[in-house]
């Protein structure tokens, strides 16, 4: 996405369509990550029981 965005600005042209998809891409699996992360710092403050 990085050297899409810089290609275009040196360009002058406007982003290409994959730079868009490619963001989506990106948004959409940073939501699981994020979910992941505060799952992990739940475990960490509440320290549930091992069974």
């Amino acid at each position: 996405m990085r050297d899409l965005a810089i290609a275009a600005a040196a360009n002058g042209t406007a982003l290409p369509p994959v730079y868009f998809r490619y963001y989506r891409w990106w948004f959409g699996l940073g939501w699981p990550a994020f979910a992941g992360v505060l799952i992990i710092f739940w475990l960490m403050i509440t320290k549930p029981a091992a069974w």
